[in-house]
């Protein structure tokens, strides 16, 4: 196992299940990526986001975790299954002596697809917990979602706006 000396207090693994809406003329996921960004200039060194995709890698630096959020374009071949499989091996085998958190963000969670997120989060349950989970649901309010989320030993808020994506953050302690 790499270790990276991160000197920082956490490193959040977001996972982006996004549809293309809009808030005030701008996509939500942009709203989003903003506030991140705010997030870690705020903290300076205290907490990065790492974004699971094809190339990224665990940033090393605030630079290098503006940088993922800056250039995140989700994939045309979007897996979430690979998406969660990869976040959550490299929050477990990749770092070390920092916290982590996984944050799953979505604005379309649908109960027809109940399976398929509860198979999902199921992975935690064969892992050494080691980190812990968050979900934050836009634009909409769904039990089964929270009740997923509860069932993972996790944490679940709802919020009506993209704009208060900050806010959730702090109210459910991610930072």
């Amino acid at each position: 196992m790499e270790t990276f000396d991160f000197g920082k207090k956490k490193i959040v693994s977001v996972i982006f299940d996004l549809s293309l809406s809009h808030e005030q003329g701008q996509r939500v996921i942009d709203l989003i990526k903003k506030q991140m960004v705010e997030i870690i200039v705020e903290k300076d060194e205290e907490l990065l986001f790492f974004i699971a995709s094809k190339n990224n890698v665990f940033p090393k630096g605030c630079g290098n975790s503006i940088q993922q959020i800056d250039s995140y374009v989700e994939l045309p071949d979007f897996n979430l299954s690979h998406t969660f499989r990869r976040s959550i091996t490299n929050l477990l085998e990749t770092v070390e002596d920092v916290d982590k958190a996984l944050l799953f963000i979505t604005d379309r969670f649908e109960e027809k697809y109940k399976g398929h997120y509860r198979s999902l989060f199921d992975m935690k349950r064969y892992k050494k917990a080691e980190y812990d989970v968050y979900f934050i649901e836009i634009n909409n309010y769904s039990k089964i979602l929270q009740s997923i989320a509860f069932m993972y030993e996790g944490k679940y808020k709802s919020i009506k706006s993209a704009n208060d994506f900050k806010s959730a953050l702090k109210e459910l302690g991610v930072v």
